[in-house]
């Protein structure tokens, strides 16, 4: 039994009736016992009694003559019997006539007088003492039967007991614990509706609360269920207009990589089969719509007269347009060209920029009337945040085209300068870009790279123009002007925050991967990757552009040429990635003024 067992309901009345039951055997054993001694004492005094009688009455004629031989004689004969410690006969004056005693003496004994009369009057008095051995002897026998009798009645007692509690306290204990499951979150519990009646009733009642409980929580659950699903909902929402922002904000967020993440985002959010993003200028009639498709590869884009879709509709209206049947509606190229593909649902959600629309997103399903309230309202959340990601890309793009037209015009400018080398800025731009790619460099070094190729010759408005138009060799002083036109132009870069790394391009550019270039002289590795790219790209265009004393050289040339100077003056891998691709590179070394990124 545990702890929490001895202070339950049924220990308490299991303890109260077994104390009861034992309260009782005590009383009746102690009973029976002073019963039992009684007896015993007076049957040894009955016996003493009748032995003194007999002598009494046979020594009274004896005690007138004064036969004390004869008295002696019967006293004798009486102390033969076992029990009789000693025998004396007194006179009536209280005299002993005789004493005769067993030489064993004992002093547990029972004392025993009767009077010897004649005629009614006392003669004397018969003394018998009675030994109590035998007596004490069956005394505890009796006790100790008594005491196992109260043994054996104390456990059969406490074994009823316990039984009886249980059973009376059963239908509690089984209330009990199925009220500690039920705490405990099992609202399944129930008791059996058994016993009396009084206990069949509090079952039932306790079976009722029960499932009126369980019911109560399974409610609960449900509406915290859906209220969970609804949350996590909202998280995903959140997270994925977080990640929209971020594509949004970021420095190089150009439209169509915006759009590739709206489009991801839009097929986690929002069931369809296919996803449109059409964006326009305010000035321009045609949309340029990016499609996705379910079975398709990849993101598709075209371009699609506004006038044939109901684009400027939905953007004029400001809200969702839901096309719940296609063939139910009256419609444009756009809409006859979905369903032609078994699209028969679409859902229009405007993208706009306060009050000027950026575009909207389609989406289209091929079963009828798929699209809720519930998707629209996603779709309509994500809108928001779709049309900030499409405003900063579009933003992006005019600063990054009026960037690259400014480099290519500072270029432009100083390949001006030099009559002979009209061009080579945006040749070295587009070789360098290319090796890098087929190096497998990063797309933002790439970039970083492309811009260098540009700016590498910056440093040249710093150096005469008697020197850069010199017909002939020049001399040891205008060698050595010309050579510090890389640290020139890294100075004139550094300072713009944005040029920094393009300046340590352009300042180690002519440095040689066996340590003799200059400025500085760095050899292999310590040259920046970048600088080693635009090196070789400077001289692949050099050697096949004309000059005054030369005319361009074959591709054969060329080649041969990086065979022989890899290792010395150029990266030996980059010069094994340019060999290997020689062809496709020679065909960038084009003499186009309008060349474009």
């Amino acid at each position: 039994m545990t702890v929490s067992g001895f202070r339950g309901t049924a220990f308490r009345f299991w303890f109260a009736l077994t104390t009861l039951s034992l309260a009782g055997i005590l009383v009746m054993a102690g009973h029976f016992m002073r019963t039992e001694r009684a007896q015993l004492e007076e049957a040894l005094r009955n016996e003493a009694l009748a032995g003194a009688t007999l002598l009494a009455s046979a020594v009274g004629s004896e005690l007138q003559k004064g036969d004390v031989e004869r008295i002696n004689s019967l006293a004798w004969a009486l102390l033969n019997q076992p029990n009789i410690q000693y025998v004396r006969v007194l006179d009536a004056n209280g005299r002993v006539v005789t004493q005769r005693e067993k030489t064993f003496y004992v002093t547990d004994v029972l004392i025993e007088q009767v009077p010897v009369l004649e005629l009614d009057k006392t003669l004397g008095t018969v003394e018998i003492a009675v030994r109590m051995t035998d007596l004490r002897k069956q005394q505890k026998k009796r006790f100790d039967y008594s005491v196992a009798v109260a043994c054996l009645a104390s456990l059969a007692a406490v074994a009823f007991s316990a039984w009886i509690s249980r059973r009376l306290t059963l239908p509690l204990v089984r209330l009990r614990e199925a009220a500690r499951r039920m705490a405990d979150g099992d609202r399944s519990v129930r008791v059996p509706e058994a016993g009396s009646e009084e206990t069949v009733a509090l079952a039932i009642a306790f079976n009722q609360m029960a499932a009126a409980v369980a019911d109560h929580q399974a409610l609960l659950q449900e509406e915290i269920r859906k209220a969970t699903a609804s949350l996590a909902e909202k998280v995903e929402t959140l997270e994925s207009l977080d990640r929209i922002f971020r594509s949004a904000l970021a420095q190089n967020a150009r439209r169509d990589e915006v759009i590739g993440t709206i489009i991801d985002h839009i097929r986690v959010r929002v069931p369809a089969e296919a996803i449109s993003i059409a964006v326009w200028e305010e000035e321009k009639k045609i949309a340029e719509c990016y499609i996705w498709e379910s079975q398709g590869a990849g993101i598709l884009s075209l371009s699609i007269p506004l006038d044939q879709t109901r684009l400027l509709a939905v953007a004029a209206a400001g809200q969702p347009r839901i096309c719940a049947d296609l063939r139910r509606e009256a419609m444009g190229l756009q809409e006859e060209e979905l369903l032609a593909l078994g699209y028969h649902s679409t859902v229009y959600v405007p993208l706009m920029a306060g009050e000027r629309a950026l575009g909207a997103i389609i989406v289209s399903s091929r079963e009828p009337g798929f699209y809720t309230d519930e998707m629209v309202g996603r779709l309509t959340e994500m809108a928001q945040a779709v049309s900030i990601s499409l405003n900063n890309a579009n933003a992006y793009t005019s600063l990054n085209n009026a960037f690259w037209q400014m480099i290519k015009t500072l270029s432009r400018a100083i390949d001006m300068r030099d009559a002979y080398t009209g061009g080579h800025s945006e040749q070295v731009m587009l070789l360098s870009r290319a090796i890098a790619r087929l190096a497998g460099l990063p797309d933002g070094e790439i970039e970083t790279i492309g811009i260098a190729g540009l700016l590498h010759d910056v440093g040249k408005i710093g150096i005469r123009e008697s020197i850069l138009q010199k017909p002939g060799p020049l001399s040891a002083d205008e060698a050595a002007e010309m050579k510090s036109h890389p640290a020139m132009g890294a100075e004139l870069l550094r300072p713009i925050r944005m040029f920094r790394k393009v300046a340590d391009i352009v300042h180690h550019h002519h440095e040689r991967f066996d340590g003799k270039g200059y400025p500085l002289g760095l050899r292999g590795e310590e040259i920046p990757i970048a600088s080693r790219v635009i090196a070789i790209a400077d001289a692949i265009d050099a050697m096949a552009s004309d000059r005054p004393y030369r005319k361009g050289l074959p591709p054969s040339v060329i080649q041969e040429e990086l065979r022989r100077h890899a290792g010395t003056q150029f990266d030996p891998h980059l010069a094994t990635i340019v060999v290997e691709h020689f062809d496709e590179l020679m065909a960038l070394v084009l003499r186009t003024a309008d060349a474009t990124v």
